[in-house]
């Protein structure tokens, strides 16, 4: 369904407000996780100490600490596999670059992608194909211009025609004009981070099991 022209801006503040309260959740998660990092480690205290007597000191602070860690640390080395780009990030979800010299359903990609991208006066970003996934969907990903991908399903190639195609390709685009690719790459790090603290946990209690 379009949105009418009048309201396309107060649809794009819209977007922008629910990103704001995506990052605020993904904060009160982040303190959610410490909080309960740190029951969860005060009552195996109490439990596993006979004759409890108190915490010893720094407990929480140490457990505050330790859970940072591991989710700024977690963070910082996610983004430190993507300072490869949008292709980094596309590979990893298993993007491989488009084929348009030998697959025509990918020429044609390349060629909207080119098309658009000089429309909008963008920097054309690489096309790319997710060849294993029948359903139909893309996404855009990328610190900037100059390293961004768009890539598409297999299904999207297969089962839409070249105007639809043109549709979800713009899409992606105004994404990367918005800058919200940016915003994307940086959310990746960051989930990567609380799954470190989440597996860590996951392996202590089968260990304890």
């Amino acid at each position: 369904v379009g949105v009418h022209p009048m309201r396309f801006f107060e649809e794009q503040e819209k977007a922008r407000a629910q990103t704001r309260r995506l990052l605020l959740l993904f904060g009160l998660a982040v303190i959610a996780l410490v909080l309960a990092v740190n029951g969860a480690l005060a009552l195996t205290w109490r439990l596993v100490s006979p004759g409890w007597n108190g915490y010893p000191d720094y407990f929480f602070s140490v457990n505050t600490a330790v859970t940072l860690l591991f989710v700024l640390g977690g963070w910082w080395l996610e983004t430190s596999v993507l300072q490869g780009g949008g292709e980094a990030l596309a590979r990893q979800v298993g993007a491989r670059e488009a084929w348009p010299a030998s697959r025509e359903a990918e020429r044609r990609l390349c060629n909207i992608v080119s098309e658009l991208s000089i429309a909008a006066r963008l920097t054309p970003p690489q096309a790319m194909v997710l060849p294993r996934e029948e359903s139909i969907n893309a996404f855009a990903a990328g610190w900037d211009e100059a390293d961004a991908i768009v890539a598409v399903t297999q299904g999207a190639l297969d089962y839409l025609t070249r105007e639809e195609l043109q549709g979800m390709v713009a899409h992606e685009l105004g994404h990367l004009h918005e800058g919200d690719t940016r915003l994307k790459m940086r959310l990746t790090g960051m989930v990567f981070g609380l799954e470190l603290v989440s597996n860590f946990g996951s392996e202590v209690r089968e260990r304890g099991g």
